[in-house]
């Protein structure tokens, strides 16, 4: 009966030291992450990725003196590991604790093992090597510095963590520059304004008109096309200028990202290609569905064109090298808010001119003429300028242009 108990405890004992030896390893994970917030500080241009590597081979080579090939970097690491205080202790502890863990097999060692009893002293040795003065562990004392070391290791996880957001988001800021406004920009703000009006205005009549057979430019001044503008720059601007924040934002977030990447010495290639991938269902599916619809007889969506140049447009701006621009992302978050701006007004045109020559068109006015022969039965007003009013044919789509003075009154319909 003693036997088969003493056989038991032999089979037990191994079981016992390798639970010891696994909790014991967190004092090797608290070194190599102290290694590694030294080598952040040393090797600051190298990935934290890379930095954790050479902390891993270097702790690897002292504590189990395995074999790496030396270069200036681990060389480097290692004398941090010599000659760190607090380095030096856990390196202490580690061996300590490693001892400790040999020591509990109590029966292994009355049968005199010699490979248990060896490992147990070896290790003691290596401590003592470093601090003469120390003591072997026992339960208490082993059961109070794992405690410790934990705690210890959080704190370093978390610092490890916020060292290394600072890290990114002062690269960021690197990157994108203080934005400083002064008169200059102003200026050309105020310029690009102006010019926007003028533009969106003429862009706009000129389109709507173009589609109806009638130029513009024979009845429109420069005064018509602002005041048009005023009514018509408004909602396509507020969703360009939703757009411009929100890109922004994502700029921002990319920049933050790619740094992080980096640092990490990790690749965005999978994350691109699934975009990419997304991208490319989208248009296929969205294309295939319009010409579906124009093979039944259906006229071709404009809202599937424009989201065409949208994404073809984001493409291309993804792809350009902004690098080579002096204000790499002032141009591309004007070019980008123009992409959409030109988006917003051209899909503002098409319902313009799908509303004009619907059969239900319902103008908002009636117009009255001076001259009684004139029937509005069959004409509705479309809109006016400071010398004319136009009016659309519902017979035959076709428009009809009159001068201001011949109205006699507009009247709300």
């Amino acid at each position: 009966m003693i036997t088969q108990l003493i056989s038991a405890f032999i089979r037990l004992e191994p079981l016992i030291i390798r639970s010891n030896i696994k909790k014991s390893q967190i004092i090797k994970e608290v070194i190599i992450q102290k290694l590694h917030i030294s080598l952040n500080t040393y090797f600051s241009e190298d990935t934290y990725i890379d930095n954790l590597h050479i902390a891993i081979d270097s702790v690897c080579k002292i504590l189990d003196e395995t074999e790496t090939d030396k270069t200036e970097k681990l060389n480097k690491a290692i004398s941090i590991l010599e000659n760190d205080t607090s380095i030096n202790d856990l390196i202490v502890d580690y061996y300590l604790a490693i001892s400790y863990s040999y020591s509990q097999a109590k029966i292994l060692k009355a049968y005199k093992l010699a490979s248990i009893i060896d490992k147990e002293e070896g290790f003691y040795n290596r401590a003592l090597k470093h601090k003469p003065e120390v003591k072997k562990l026992e339960k208490v004392d082993f059961n109070k510095k794992i405690k410790l070391i934990k705690k210890e290791k959080i704190k370093l996880q978390e610092k490890i963590k916020n060292d290394f957001r600072e890290k990114v988001i002062n690269e960021k800021f690197a990157l994108i520059a203080p934005i400083k406004i002064n008169s200059t920009h102003i200026t050309l703000l105020i310029s690009t304004f102006s010019t926007l009006f003028i533009i969106s205005g003429y862009y706009f009549n000129y389109q709507v008109l173009k589609s109806l057979g009638v130029n513009s430019d024979d009845f429109f001044t420069v005064q018509d096309y602002i005041s048009t503008s005023i009514n018509l720059i408004l909602l396509p601007l507020s969703y360009t200028l939703i757009m411009f924040v929100l890109i922004a934002f994502r700029v921002g977030e990319n920049i933050y990202k790619n740094i992080e990447s980096e640092k990490l010495g990790l690749k965005n290639e999978k994350s691109n290609n699934v975009k990419i991938f997304i991208t490319s269902i989208i248009l296929i599916l969205s294309n295939v569905i319009n010409v579906i619809s124009i093979l039944n007889g259906g006229n071709p969506s404009n809202i599937i064109f424009y989201l065409n140049v949208s994404i073809a447009g984001i493409l291309i701006l993804n792809i350009i090298q902004w690098r080579y621009f002096e204000n790499p992302l002032t141009i591309y978050m004007f070019t980008m808010t123009f992409l959409f701006y030109y988006v917003n007004i051209n899909v503002m045109i098409d319902d313009k001119i799908e509303d004009y020559k619907s059969v239900g068109y319902k103008s908002n006015y009636k117009v009255s003429f001076k001259d009684k022969k004139i029937s509005t039965k069959n004409i509705k007003f479309m809109r006016v300028n400071s010398n004319y009013v136009f009016m659309i044919n519902k017979k035959n789509n076709k428009v009809e242009i009159y001068p201001k003075l011949s109205i006699s009154k507009i009247d709300i319909n």
